[in-house]
C-alpha cells in the first residue's frame, strides 16, 4: 500500500514539475500600457476633497471653436506639477493653464502639469525672443547668401569680360598676321625707278 502511494506521489510530483518547467519556458507577454489622452484648458475651480478640477476647454462646435466647462477627476496616483515643480492639488489656482494626461474608461488624470499666468507670460516672452532671434539669424543668412551671390556674379562678369578681351586680342593678332604674310603665287612687286638727283642744282629762279 505504501509503495503504491509513494509511486503515485512520485508521478504527481514529476507531472507538476514538468508543468512548471513548461510554464516557465513560455514567453511572458509584456504588460499592456493604456494609451494616454491629452486634455488642455484653464482652471476655473479646484476641489481637493473631491480630487477634481473644473476647467474651461476649447472644442469644435457647429459654429466654430467654443469654450465649454468640464470637470476632470484625478487618479489616486496622479502627480501634479506647477511651473515645473511638484505641488499638491490645493496649490493649483483658478486662471492657471493646465494639461491633463488621462487614462481612458473611466477618464482619470494621471499627470497634471499647470502653469501660472505669470510663468506662462514669461515663457511666451522667451518664445517671442527666440522667434525674433531665429528670424534675425535667417535674415542675416539670407543677406549673406545674396552678398556672396552678388560677388560671384561680379567675378563671373569680370572673367567673361577678360575672356572676351583675350579672344578679341587673339583674333586681331591672327588678322594682322594673315595680312602681313606675302602670297607666294603673287608676282613680285616692282619698285619705281629712282631719279638721280642733280649734282649741282640750278640756282633759285634759274632754268
Amino acid at each position: 500500500m505504501m509503495r503504491r502511494f509513494s509511486y503515485h506521489l512520485s508521478c504527481t510530483l514529476i507531472l507538476v514539475a514538468g508543468l512548471v518547467i513548461v510554464a516557465l519556458a513560455q514567453p511572458v507577454p509584456p504588460p499592456v500600457t493604456p494609451e494616454l489622452s491629452i486634455v488642455k484648458g484653464v482652471v476655473k475651480e479646484v476641489n481637493p476633497a473631491r480630487k477634481s478640477i473644473t476647467f474651461l476647454k476649447t472644442v469644435e462646435g457647429a459654429y466654430g471653436p467654443q469654450r465649454v466647462t468640464d470637470v476632470m477627476f484625478l487618479h489616486p496616483e496622479a502627480t501634479i506639477t506647477l511651473n515645473g515643480m511638484k505641488m499638491p492639488l490645493k496649490d493649483i489656482r483658478p486662471g492657471d493653464s493646465v494639461v491633463f494626461e488621462c487614462l481612458p474608461k473611466p477618464e482619470r488624470a494621471l499627470r497634471i502639469a499647470a502653469l501660472s499666468p505669470e510663468q506662462l507670460e514669461k515663457l511666451q516672452k522667451e518664445k517671442d525672443q527666440i522667434k525674433k532671434f531665429e528670424q534675425k539669424v535667417e535674415a542675416d543668412h539670407l543677406r549673406l547668401i545674396k552678398e556672396l551671390a552678388r560677388k560671384e556674379l561680379v567675378k563671373d562678369f569680370e572673367r567673361a569680360k577678360e575672356k572676351a578681351k583675350a579672344a578679341e586680342a587673339k583674333m586681331k593678332a591672327e588678322i594682322e598676321k594673315k595680312s602681313g604674310e606675302a602670297d607666294p603665287n603673287a608676282p613680285p612687286k616692282k619698285e619705281p625707278p629712282k631719279k638721280d638727283e642733280p649734282k649741282n642744282p640750278p640756282p633759285y629762279g634759274g632754268s
